[in-house]
């Protein structure tokens, strides 16, 4: 009796997965994770003077994930990482904007297939950073990589107090199930992560070429005649990165 090669499958670093799909994760097991160390379908942390405001126009509490197309909040979200920017300096949208150390993540929500983006700087940026060491013996290993969009993680606010006052940081928490890594074993859908990677860091990039400033002097870098905060209304269009299913 000949055997069904459609269900045959290999062990990646402890997870069963299609021959195919082990063969994707070598190829491009370096995509989207180098940079480690639309309106743009925002995914926002929402503080104490927020004013993200949900479908039925109350105020999202303190603490929760708002995701600005659809006005919806979570305490936490499973998603896949696909990229994230290399760090630059931008002016914050204080009253006397100061250059600040950034980094866009982008990604996409697991359940519903939409993407998003976030912006990272301050005390935000250790999670975010934590969790590129702790998928680097992924992404890395040589016997069998796992490229960073095909873990599936839980991102959750996590509220911190600092010098400053009392905020909320991000932790990117990666799946796990009986001790293994969870990861997305469908290879339409990691092509489409994979796509969506390339798209976002050219994104990425022209985006930063509008705000990026000298670190001490906050003049902007790229020819701007004058330097332009990052604001949570920033918007450029991410539809052609993930077009709607037909």
């Amino acid at each position: 009796m000949t055997k069904d090669k459609t269900l045959a499958t290999v062990e990646v670093q402890g997870v069963a997965v299609a021959p195919e799909v082990a063969d994707f994760f070598k190829s491009n097991a370096d995509v989207g994770s180098n940079n480690l160390g639309g309106s743009i379908p925002q995914l926002k942390v929402t503080e104490a003077n927020s004013q993200n405001e949900m479908q039925d126009g109350q105020y999202a509490p303190a603490g929760t994930l708002y995701y600005m197309p659809t006005k919806e909040t979570f305490e936490a979200v499973d998603v896949s990482i696909i990229t994230t920017s290399r760090g630059f300096y931008a002016l914050d949208n204080q009253k006397e904007p100061k250059p600040k150390f950034t980094q866009l993540v982008g990604g996409m929500l697991l359940d519903s297939m939409q993407p998003f983006v976030m912006f990272m700087s301050g005390t935000r940026l250790q999670g975010l950073w934590d969790f590129g060491k702790e998928i680097k013996p992924f992404t890395k290993s040589k016997a069998s990589p796992i490229p960073m969009f095909a873990i599936k993680v839980t991102i959750m606010p996590r509220r911190v107090t600092t010098s400053f006052g009392t905020n909320h940081v991000v932790d990117f928490k990666v799946s796990k199930k009986d001790g293994n890594i969870m990861v997305v074993n469908d290879i339409d859908m990691l092509t489409l992560l994979r796509n969506g990677a390339e798209q976002l860091e050219d994104t990425f990039e022209s985006f930063i070429k509008l705000k990026e400033v000298d670190r001490v002097t906050g003049k902007p870098l790229h020819g701007s005649d004058e330097p332009t905060p990052i604001r949570s209304t920033d918007e450029a269009d991410l539809n052609d990165i993930f077009p709607p299913e037909e």
